[in-house]
């Protein structure tokens, strides 16, 4: 199940992502095309601003910060044990 913060969390690196395609001397190898449609999906991805709107109107779907029962689900889940 995706949780609140992943989802925000993937977009912005989403918006990271497209952006760095659009730069040559960060990925020099990508196709024109390639680039082209990364700057038409850029043109109405939803900037950091309409990210912390939706975020504040529905934070059950979008939030930027881990919800404190997530937080502690992962804390005390075994798996994520460091000890030895």
């Amino acid at each position: 199940m995706t949780m609140p913060d992943e989802r925000y969390h993937s977009l912005k690196r989403t918006e990271e992502f497209l952006t760095r395609l659009l730069n040559p001397k960060l990925t020099p190898n990508v196709p024109k095309p390639i680039r082209s449609e990364a700057k038409l999906l850029l043109r109405h991805f939803p900037t950091e601003f309409y990210l912390e709107e939706l975020a504040a109107a529905r934070p059950d779907i979008l939030s930027p910060r881990m919800d404190e029962l997530h937080k502690w689900i992962i804390s005390n889940d075994p798996a994520n044990s460091t000890d030895s």
